[in-house]
């Protein structure tokens, strides 16, 4: 059994018994925050026991005292270990000032170390005497409060030693965003426990008559972060997929009586894997681990063994039985049997660097990214060691935004600016005439057949010989490349990894302020949500204008909270009946006091804009795990997974690749593994073949959408739908090539009703439920209806 991660209470001799119960119940307060780590904490109340090890790094520490005044400190038990028998006075003794305990000096007297093992107890002081900093202080793991600071207040000293405890497991580390650096890292959410100011009366009293949660929902998700990838503890109920490098014959041997019904699921894998690309799959069935080899077609053979469900060993030998790294399928394989069994990749005995790199790409692209542990940190030492320079030139591209300063593996959702073009009937940014195109370099390889493809598609322009789908699909490579562009000078001019937000600010003079109000009437499952480009705090009068308007009708919504760059509000609707009706709600009413948004924020490429100042997308997010869209059909999230595992993402994607390709819209002669082929949209393989292929299956997530929900999803013109959420993107009505399209998406329709009908039932559940929002709450529109550049109302 793991060890437990400890809590050891000191308190300074003349502590009241009261402050001593308070700190108990504060602590076991904070560890049952995290039910699922809950069982990795232990508090040792009032004693303090000690290994001999342990007693002698203290010794090390204190500097200036005699060995032999710290060991009179601990009384030797039967066992072995150390009790402590009295509070460390010489350390308090060390930080007084004029009477006063200096609260930073006391850690940095007994802790001149700056990092400490994660295993290593939290030391939780509290003392008697005043403080002369403040309340308390805490580092990188102790925390010290005083009591004679406090006063006699339960709630409030329980709160401050919850802040403390904060700090200790990074709640606010200086990467995160929404921090403000003022005495320490500290949280811009006014209701949150780790703002700067929550020790004052105001904030005190308003956090609690609101009821609200005590950290705000950015910090809980950095303590999780710390608790799980630096501390590695251990979630309840969460396993862990060893992953293994081994090429020697000297694998982990299987327990006797060992049930072998674990290699199933294994095999339906894997086989399925071998045959989709190709390959021959070959088995050793008589094993009573899982033994099993695929052969590609150039001599490469991908060695799989499994000693149960939890531990894999994944190899690889070229034609002439040299040693390699395994094909990149194989670690995309690995990744979806750790999803599809709850687990997180744990990296084991691992050879190579290359090895490494590719099992972290497969975390990060698989969808929902996969978690890791004992994952390496992505440093130039650790890029500079992978041999492959365009794997390391592909991970480099993928984890600058993914890494944090608590984690050990880069790993959290992709950002929400996937590129995508965009479409004549929306009021979207303009797109560069041919020559007006940016010259960027390109970065890795997509973005070189990307660049290849705007080369093309121009010269078949100039001579007047382009298609409807290829002019679209050129202007969606200019504004994608101005859109990259305008981000990197944004980034430049305003330092900042989100300028947007940081622009915002600079102009207002507000900071990033979370906000969120819950519906009381309305259950919310998303489904339609909208974003407005606004000052991300609710001080600001705009944001606060809408904010009430949207209060008044009962509509959830957030400001700030996820700080994605340009998102300053998000609104959770409903279905799309009521979504155009607020949209245009917002912009009749507020539209001349939005800001145009820059080309370079997240929606734009990303989100239908309903009109030229509110933007959009679909995703039922109760049931599909794919909340971003991925193709260029703006604002349509894919049908291709599902959260409860009833349908695997993968399992979807092979579906719609084959209708595809029996179709006559993907090359018969291509494969889904091809590295051609990009199913995340991360920014790899060939620009062409990704962009047609997340057309198709946007195409086929519509028809699934829009004959299981109707209304609720498309409303009653689909026609006008179609052409404005498609458009040219998509072969013209009427055509032969059309009709391809459209058959492929019905048969899709008709793989998931007969394989899947929970499915099905759960969706229009979800629709049936809905309760539309009752408008005539608001006063009468105003006269004067904005009119947008492009000549259309909202």
């Amino acid at each position: 059994m793991a060890k437990k991660k400890l809590f050891v209470l000191e308190f300074d001799k003349g502590v009241d018994e009261d402050f001593k119960n308070w700190t108990k119940e504060a602590v076991q307060e904070f560890i049952d925050l995290f039910p699922e780590y809950k069982d990795n904490f232990q508090i040792n109340e009032g004693k303090s026991y000690y290994t001999k090890a342990e007693v002698e790094k203290i010794i090390a520490r204190s500097s200036g005292v005699p060995s032999d005044s710290v060991w009179a400190m601990f009384e030797q038990q039967s066992d072995g270990s150390y009790l402590r028998k009295e509070s460390l006075d010489w350390s308090i003794r060390q930080a007084l000032e004029n009477g006063r305990v200096n609260t930073s000096t006391l850690l940095d007297v007994r802790h001149k170390e700056n990092s400490f093992p994660p295993d290593e107890p939290v030391l939780v002081s509290i003392i008697s005497k005043p403080a002369h900093l403040g309340y308390g202080i805490s580092n990188q793991r102790d925390m010290c409060v005083s009591a004679a600071a406090c006063g006699k207040n339960k709630e409030y000293f329980k709160d401050i030693v919850m802040h403390e405890l904060g700090h200790v497991f990074r709640a606010t580390h200086k990467n995160r965003r929404n921090v403000v650096k003022n005495l320490g890292e500290h949280c811009t959410d006014a209701d949150c426990l780790m703002y700067e100011y929550a020790y004052t009366g105001e904030a005190f009293n308003r956090r609690h008559h609101k009821k609200k949660p005590i950290f705000c929902i950015d910090c809980m998700d950095s303590m999780r972060d710390y608790m799980e990838n630096t501390l590695h503890l251990v979630r309840q109920g969460q396993k862990n997929l060893s992953v293994t490098n081994d090429n020697s014959e000297n694998l982990p041997q299987p327990t006797s009586n060992i049930d072998r019904a674990f290699k199933a699921d294994i095999r339906a894998l894997f086989k399925t894997s071998a045959e989709k690309e190709g390959s021959v799959y070959k088995e050793n069935i008589q094993s009573p681990t899982y033994s099993a080899t695929i052969t590609h077609k150039d001599g490469l053979v991908d060695h799989i063994n499994a000693a149960n469900e939890q531990e894999i060993n994944l190899s690889a030998k070229t034609k002439d039985g040299k040693p390699t790294t395994p094909s990149t399928k194989r670690f995309a394989d690995i990744a979806a049997y750790a999803h599809s069994k709850d687990m997180a990749v744990n990296f084991g005995d691992i050879k190579t660097s290359d090895f490494k790199a590719k099992l972290m790409l497969a975390c990060l692209t698989h969808e929902p990214p996969v978690k890791m542990t004992n994952a390496p940190k992505v440093t130039e030492e650790f890029l500079n060691s992978i041999k492959d320079e365009k794997l390391r030139q592909t991970l480099k591209d993928k984890t600058p935004k993914l890494q944090t300063q608590n984690s050990d593996s880069p790993q959290k959702q992709a950002p929400e600016n996937q590129p995508q073009p965009q479409t004549q009937s929306q009021p979207q940014q303009p797109t560069p005439a041919p020559e007006q195109t940016p010259t960027r370099q390109p970065q890795n390889d997509y973005e070189k057949s990307r660049e290849e493809r705007r080369q093309e598609l121009e010269r078949k322009e100039k001579l007047g010989k382009i298609s409807k789908m290829e002019k679209s699909e050129l202007d969606y490579i200019r504004a994608d490349i101005l859109k990259q562009t305008e981000l990197e000078k944004a980034k430049a001019k305003y330092n900042s990894e989100d300028p947007r937000f940081e622009e915002h600010k600079q102009k207002s003079g507000l900071k990033i302020e979370n906000y969120y109000y819950s519906s009381k009437t309305r259950t919310s499952d998303a489904d339609w949500k909208l974003h407005l480009d606004i000052v991300p705090n609710r001080n600001h009068p705009t944001t606060k204008a809408i904010s009430e308007m949207l209060e008044k009708l009962d509509i959830e919504h957030k400001v700030a909270k996820g700080g994605e760059n340009g998102k300053g509000m998000t609104i959770y609707v409903g279905n799309y009946a009521d979504t155009l009706r607020l949209s245009k709600e917002i912009n009749v009413r507020f539209g001349k006091d939005i800001e145009k948004s820059p080309c370079f924020v997240d929606q734009n490429l990303s989100e239908h804009y309903f009109n030229a100042k509110v933007s959009g997308r679909f995703w039922m997010q109760n049931i599909f795990k794919a909340q971003y869209p991925r193709s260029s059909a703006f604002g349509i999230c894919p049908a291709t997974g599902t959260k409860n595992n009833e349908m695997e993402a993968i399992e979807a994607e092979y579906r719609i690749f084959d209708l595809g390709q029996k179709n006559g819209i993907i090359p018969a002669e291509d494969k889904i593994s091809d590295s051609s082929y990009d199913l995340t949209f991360f920014y790899h393989g060939d620009f062409h073949k990704s962009y047609v292929f997340h057309n198709f299956e946007a195409y086929c997530s519509h028809k699934l959408y829009e004959k299981e929900l109707g209304e609720f999803y498309c409303g009653k013109n689909t026609d006008k739908f179609e052409k404005d959420f498609f458009e040219d993107k998509i072969p013209e009505k009427g055509t032969p090539e059309r009709a391809n399209w459209d058959k492929a998406a019905q048969e899709y329709v008709s793989f998931i009703e007969n394989t899947h009908p929970n499915l099905i039932q759960r969706m229009k559940q979800e629709a049936q439920k809905y309760h539309p929002i009752d408008f005539s709450k608001l006063p009468p529109m105003p006269q004067n209806t904005q009119t947008q550049t492009n000549g259309r109302t909202a």
